[in-house]
């Protein structure tokens, strides 16, 4: 997603000033969108160009402000990326990048990483979920002004899709909250590993298990770690069992057998 996208889709809900889109755009609002004061501006100039918005000066006493709002040609060109796919890039995760080079840290200093990963995400999924009551209760006035200009058999369309993409922002803050707490266990485990006097193996933990690697050096995984091809994979071997057995005992050439997959 892009700034000027992000800004056009603000100013389609209505006019609204550089100071008011640099409030919405800021971390603590909870749009998916953030950027610095320092961007917004010299985007919304290169729209101006563009024709995309419109700018108009008002005046409050001696103080000047310019009001954008959006233009036919801004509106067609946010329709026009908001139909196009998904752009997905490579992967840049720096707190799972870190945590894969934390054999260099102190237990000490793993531990405040994921206590500060967990703080942020924690903060952020508070944020969310505000987002997600406001749309919810009607309260929010950025949601009030959308649904102003619109017919209201669009209105629950709109509602939906606005909460859709508050919750999966809010699905992903959980998922590193609990990734978080994943972490603060292994440094846990290492830690009651140490004090058995066991220091290259991890001890089990609670909803962990730890499985022998050839390395000697165990990987911890979640206990409920069968996944689905498993699981079918132990459940063909019982039904060929059965079959097995039941052919031998009929007198039947059970040599054919389904292979497990």
């Amino acid at each position: 997603m892009s700034l000027k996208h992000a800004l056009l889709d603000l100013l389609d809900a209505e006019p609204m000033s550089g100071y008011e889109l640099d409030q919405i755009l800021d971390e603590t609002f909870g749009y998916p969108w953030t950027a610095p004061h320092s961007q917004i501006y010299p985007a919304l100039r290169q729209m101006e160009q563009d024709d995309w918005i419109a700018a108009q000066v008002k005046h409050t006493g001696e103080r000047e402000r310019r009001e954008y709002r959006i233009l036919d040609p801004g509106r067609r060109e946010l329709e026009r990326w908001a139909g196009e796919p998904v752009p997905y890039v490579g992967i840049r995760d720096i707190a799972h990048l870190k945590a894969s080079m934390m054999d260099m840290l102190s237990l000490d200093q793993c531990e405040a990483i994921f206590v500060a990963h967990r703080d942020h995400h924690q903060q952020r999924l508070r944020i969310w979920n505000r987002r997600i009551e406001a749309v919810e209760s009607g309260s929010s006035e950025l949601l009030q002004a959308r649904l102003a200009n619109r017919p209201a058999d669009e209105h629950p369309k709109l509602i939906a899709f606005k909460l859709c993409g508050y919750e999966g922002s809010a699905m992903r803050a959980r998922t590193e909250i609990e990734w978080a707490e994943h972490g603060l266990a292994t440094v846990a485990s290492l830690r009651q590993a140490e004090a058995h006097g066991e220091p290259g193996r991890a001890r089990p933990r609670s909803g962990l298990v730890a499985s022998d690697e050839p390395a000697g050096r165990p990987r911890l995984r979640p206990a409920g770690y069968l996944t689905r091809m498993h699981r079918a994979a132990v459940l063909y071997a019982v039904v060929d069992l059965g079959v097995l057995i039941a052919g031998v005992s009929a007198g039947r050439d059970v040599s054919r057998r389904r292979p497990i997959r």
